[in-house]
């Protein structure tokens, strides 16, 4: 430790201009020993905080999926597939994309009147602004509920009609989240 000491900057004395630094002549006495072990404490010091880093990086990875895709997820869960397919049902038919979710963005979860959900969102391939489909997930639950936007009249400053179909029974919480997530 005493050779850190050594090796910091000096402030000028009495009398000496203001703002300038000079080195402490002390720095040059290090013994070459000495400094090879600081430098060896510091590269280990170093490699410990990078593994340390990177090991709660991957656990946070591995502990939340919020790069999965919702076509990934329903691949993964079968029941998650079903409660989907069963939710699109009204509207597959007139909206083909809904099938396999579309343009897709990574999962979010998030929490409504103390319910935790699982939100899947995508929209109509190379047409987003015209369709745009929002589903949530309760974990555990056996029913998934969203909306579907179908924008209408869009000339730059956004649609001059929308139309929104609700998909399951979402209760009003439900209801209010899915429709900012919608139209923000």
């Amino acid at each position: 430790m005493a050779a850190w000491f050594a090796r910091r900057l000096v402030l000028p004395q009495n009398g000496a201009r203001r703002g300038l630094a000079r080195r402490d002549d002390r720095a040059d006495s290090i013994p070459a020993e000495e400094d090879d072990a600081m430098n060896r404490t510091r590269l280990i010091r170093a490699a410990a905080l990078l593994a340390l880093v990177s090991t709660a990086a991957g656990a946070t990875a591995a502990e939340g999926d919020e790069s999965l895709y919702p076509s990934e997820l329903r691949q993964q869960r079968p029941a998650v597939a079903a409660q989907y397919q069963a939710m699109i049902e009204p509207v597959a038919d007139e909206h083909g994309w809904v099938e396999d979710g579309g343009t897709e963005t990574p999962i979010s979860r998030i929490t409504l009147d103390g319910s935790e959900y699982v939100v899947l969102s995508g929209c109509k391939p190379h047409d987003c602004s015209a369709e745009s489909l929002v589903t949530l997930l309760r974990p555990g639950g056996d029913a998934a509920v969203g909306a579907l936007a179908v924008n209408r009249g869009d000339a730059g400053f956004g649609p001059k009609r929308s139309t929104l179909t609700w998909l399951g029974e979402p209760d009003r919480a439900e209801r209010r989240f899915i429709a900012a997530y919608l139209f923000r």
